[in-house]
C-alpha cells in the first residue's frame, strides 16, 4: 500500500468538496486510481444525502473514536508476507485503511 494513499485521499475530498469531479481527482493520481476510485464515487454520492443532525460533542466524539482507531491499526505490526504469489494478490479493502477512509469522508463532508 502506498504511504502516502491516506493525504491523497483527504486532498481529494477537499477538492470533491470544493466542487472538483472525482474523475479530475482521479486523473491527477492514476497510480492510486485502483484505491482512489470506490473511496471518491461513495463521497461524492454521500454528499448528496441530507445532513442529520448531530451535536458538536457527538461529532466530536466519533471522530476522536476513528481517529484513535486509525492510529492503532497504522501502529499495529504488518501481517507476514504471503506465501504463494496467488495469496499476495490482495483485495482492495485489505490494504485500505477505512478507519482513515470514513474520517476523512465525514470530515470532507462537515461531520
Amino acid at each position: 500500500m502506498d504511504d502516502r494513499l491516506p493525504d491523497i485521499l483527504e486532498e481529494c475530498l477537499e477538492r470533491l468538496s470544493a466542487g472538483v469531479s472525482v474523475e479530475d481527482c482521479l486523473a491527477s493520481f492514476p497510480d492510486q486510481r485502483g484505491d482512489l476510485e470506490q473511496p471518491l464515487r461513495a463521497a461524492a454520492q454521500l454528499s448528496g444525502l441530507p445532513r442529520p443532525a448531530m451535536p458538536a460533542s457527538t461529532r466530536a466524539s466519533l471522530e476522536a473514536r476513528m481517529l484513535a482507531l486509525a492510529a492503532a491499526r497504522r501502529a499495529a505490526p504488518a501481517p507476514p508476507s504471503p506465501a504463494t504469489p496467488i495469496a499476495s494478490v490482495r483485495p482492495f479493502w485489505r490494504s485500505f485503511d477505512l478507519a482513515a477512509a470514513l474520517a476523512g469522508i465525514l470530515r470532507a463532508l462537515g461531520y
